[in-house]
């Protein structure tokens, strides 16, 4: 096989910028803010394949730039278990001394849990609430009153009577027995004359759509539909009523009630456009908020008790911890311009608001200064090698005079993710860019070189 060349000036722009990622990337002191490791927070976010935990990970990243509590890189578990146990591990190793999590099947986190309880290393647990195992505190809305409240809200809107689906999340997940369980029981108890056709999901979009659509072929007098997860249920369902002309707008002939849950800026705008009635909103902006707050409370040895908190909360005592049940309103056409709201205060228009709110009254750090743009910064990286995926929606960023640890077991994709960044290999998709500007495409000429591109593939 003919082996691919580059143009000198490619192949010199590649090397400096090789240079410059080696340089960054191999240094295993390993952290991106402050230069002492001890006291660190170390931080996995559950996944990225959903708006709503894209955006708690946009809050996390924003709090921490405004001068919050130091804290290593990120870490993505993407919804694998097994990788929530070995980035932990990975942050420990490099210093953690608290760390904050989503584990999104609470069942299977007991060992790690008692690992981290064993060196007295702090865990705050995001919207999930592990099963088993010592947490420091969970920080997660009461998903009982998101089956309550949904199923409140559909009964009455159905006027007792008629069909729903119910597109339920994972059942091995807290939160998605505790919504099932609190549903099925609202239902049975104050509605029994509705039918409720339970779908299991695992919060898979593909596959609530999948089991609607054969539903519906079994029942076109479906009446509603109760999705546990408007984030990964929302557009599928949707696309699929579309696709079957059963989308019709609230309030007319024919139209099929939909609840939902999560409060993302797209649930918002479904409401307003008629084709969704209402949404519970997980609070993604006081879940990342709160996270940071109680890890660097337990790094600084606080300790809390039951009650209500001063940011309108109630603390709960559980098995294994306390837990901050923050509030989750009910959002519908009445208050879906609340800017109270999360999702009306991402950034939308150019003042992070939906254009035209107004500014909440809750107080925030004030906004930080503008910052130069990172040194590398790459977004959305996926590489495949035939059935082998070596990069799976990687996301990095490093700024200047920031030094990171790259820690994987063999075969993590430790090696392609370097040779991605330093242009020795294409990836399958995703981007990289360095002091801002994005990277030349496979065989294009560096910036300021004066010849035209070889190639118009980007990278």
């Amino acid at each position: 096989m003919r082996p691919r060349t580059r143009t000198t000036g490619t192949a010199a722009g590649a090397a400096a910028l090789a240079l410059a990622v080696l340089a960054v990337l191999a240094v295993l002191a390993g952290c991106n803010r402050g230069s002492d490791a001890a006291g660190r927070i170390g931080i996995d976010v559950p996944r990225t394949d959903t708006d709503f935990w894209n955006s708690y990970q946009q809050y996390l990243e924003a709090d921490l730039a405004r001068g919050g509590p130091a804290a290593l890189l990120l870490a993505n578990s993407q919804n694998d278990v097994g990788k929530v146990v070995s980035d932990v591990q990975a942050l420990t190793a490099q210093g953690a001394r608290a760390i904050v999590m989503a584990p999104q099947d609470t069942g299977a986190i007991t060992a790690e849990l008692r690992r981290l309880a064993a060196k007295k290393i702090p865990v705050v647990s995001v919207d999930t609430r592990p099963d088993d195992g010592p947490v420091y505190m969970v920080v997660r809305a009461d998903n009982r009153a998101y089956g309550e409240r949904s199923c409140a809200y559909l009964g009455a809107r159905l006027g007792g009577h008629g069909r729903v689906a119910e597109l339920q999340g994972d059942l091995s997940s807290i939160n998605g027995r505790d919504r099932s369980e609190a549903f099925a029981s609202c239902m049975k108890r104050k509605f029994p004359g509705i039918t409720v056709h339970e779908l299991a999901t695992d919060w898979k979009g593909e596959v609530a759509s999948a089991k609607l659509q054969s539903l519906l072929a079994q029942h076109p007098d479906l009446d509603g539909v109760y999705l546990q997860a408007g984030g990964a249920f929302l557009q599928p369902v949707l696309a699929l009523l579309r696709q079957r002309g059963l989308l019709k707008p609230v309030g007319t002939p024919g139209h099929l009630t939909l609840v939902s849950n999560d409060g993302i800026p797209e649930e918002l705008a479904a409401i307003r456009a008629g084709t969704l009635d209402a949404t519970l909103s997980q609070p993604a902006d006081r879940y990342a908020e709160y996270a940071l707050y109680y890890a660097r409370a337990a790094l600084a040895g606080k300790t809390f008790r039951p009650g209500p908190t001063d940011h309108g909360s109630t603390i709960v005592r559980i098995e294994n911890g306390l837990e901050d049940q923050l509030p989750a309103p009910l959002v519908t056409k009445d208050n879906v311009d609340d800017p109270h709201l999360w999702a009306n205060q991402t950034e939308q228009g150019g003042d992070g608001r939906r254009p035209g709110g107004p500014p909440p009254e809750r107080s925030a750090p004030a906004e930080p200064a503008p910052e130069a743009p990172p040194a590398v910064h790459a977004e959305g990286l996926v590489k495949r090698y035939g059935p082998t995926v070596a990069l799976d929606g990687v996301r990095l960023t490093v700024r200047a005079g920031e030094a990171h640890a790259l820690v994987g077991r063999n075969g993590a994709g430790k090696s392609t993710l370097v040779s991605v960044l330093t242009g020795l290999v294409r990836p399958d998709a995703g981007r990289v860019g360095f002091g801002g500007v994005a990277a030349p495409g496979w065989g294009d000429p560096p910036p300021g070189s004066g010849r035209s591109p070889a190639s118009t593939s980007g990278r």
